[in-house]
């Protein structure tokens, strides 16, 4: 199946083509990035998408995506311990984390989202701050193999090598056809024959000016759908705040079907709200920034849609992990936890959560 993915960055117009591997497949692909207050971009825009959306052999009412929480793929320069992300992965290889049953899941469904808490990038421009992470360019196969297939940038790492580590952050993932969505970038990824819109905020740009700006770009796209990744809340909070809630919900009533929260380093709650999904925190998944974090407990938030009913019908399935596949320590390698220890992560979320019992699959 070829999948169109559409790039768009508020400050310039580039054409390209190119071909894609991917965890789930080898596709023929095209990005667009164009500045979005150029007139001249939507209607050429949309002629491309319709025409790639014309060729499609598989259309189905489903979509299943999975939501996921922060991937550093890397480490802080300071991290000399034992066992620390480069040492495994200079150990292991780039396939060792995101591997087996997790894989399997992440591989099998159409949309996988992380949330990219890494600059990739080889610049020694650090920047005064207490943790900054930074990752070989070429670590972003540990997603792409994973089945990752669209990330954000916007939150408080991929700034951490400077403007330098960020251009490198995104010429890396440009470079590996790695779509991204996060402050002046929104994406349209075409899934099934449908347009799925995403975009990504953080603390720093996270108003309710550009949150009306971004989905009124990817309307104008006429997208099917439109999933925002926010980087929000206090980290350490097991509970969403009020102004997580008041932002999430204002998301959803003004257009946003799908909330995906991180940054609390923890899992919060998930709340259905006015036809629509906010995942208020989705924790750690492949987390290289912290040695051995004493809450190990991380989920894969499936969400399965059905796009051509009156009304957007969802599914959700919360599916337990543990960030690392030993209690001893974390080895940045994700893992289903079975038995007692996913039913305690489950009930754990579900107390968090608001009215989402009738949707659970």
């Amino acid at each position: 199946m070829k999948n169109f993915k559409l790039n768009i960055k508020l400050a310039a117009l580039i054409l390209c083509s190119s071909f894609i591997l991917s965890g789930k497949e080898v596709e023929a692909s095209n990005f667009v990035n164009i500045k979005l207050t150029q007139t001249c971009g939507n209607t050429k825009i949309n002629n491309m998408l319709n025409e790639y959306m014309n060729q499609k052999e598989e259309k189905t009412d489903e979509i299943v995506i999975s939501l996921l929480g922060d991937c550093t793929v890397g480490m802080d320069e300071d991290s000399t311990y034992k066992n620390n992300f480069n040492s495994i992965l200079e150990q292991y290889g780039l396939d060792y984390f995101i591997s087996g049953k997790v894989r399997d899941i992440l591989t099998s469904d159409d949309i996988t989202l992380a949330n990219l808490e890494t600059a990739l990038t080889t610049s020694d421009n650090i920047q005064e701050k207490q943790f900054n992470f930074k990752g070989d360019p070429e670590n972003i196969n540990i997603l792409i193999n994973g089945g990752v297939d669209i990330v954000n940038i916007s939150n408080n790492h991929t700034n951490d090598y400077g403007k330098e580590g960020y251009e490198d952050t995104i010429d890396t993932l440009n470079d590996y056809d790695m779509p991204f969505a996060g402050d002046e970038y929104v994406t349209v990824k075409e899934v099934k024959g449908k347009r799925i819109g995403f975009f990504g905020l953080k603390k720093a740009n996270l108003t309710k000016e550009a949150i009306d700006e971004r989905i009124k770009s990817l309307n104008d796209l006429g997208v099917d759908l439109i999933i925002a990744s926010v980087h929000w809340g206090e980290e350490g909070e097991y509970d969403f705040n009020s102004e997580q809630e008041d932002l999430g919900h204002y998301m959803i009533d003004n257009g946003v079907d799908i909330v995906s929260g991180n940054h609390p380093h923890c899992l919060q709650g998930i709340e259905e709200y006015n036809g629509g999904i906010i995942a208020y925190s989705n924790g750690n998944f492949c987390f290289g920034g912290n040695k051995n974090p004493k809450d190990k407990d991380t989920m894969i938030l499936q969400i399965t849609i059905n796009l051509d009913s009156a009304v957007k019908e969802y599914k959700l399935d919360i599916i337990p992990c543990k960030i690392s596949s030993t209690d001893l320590y974390n080895d940045f390698r994700p893992t289903l936890a079975t038995g007692e220890e996913a039913e305690r992560i489950e009930n754990k979320i579900l107390k968090l959560s608001k009215n989402i019992e009738p949707i659970l699959k």
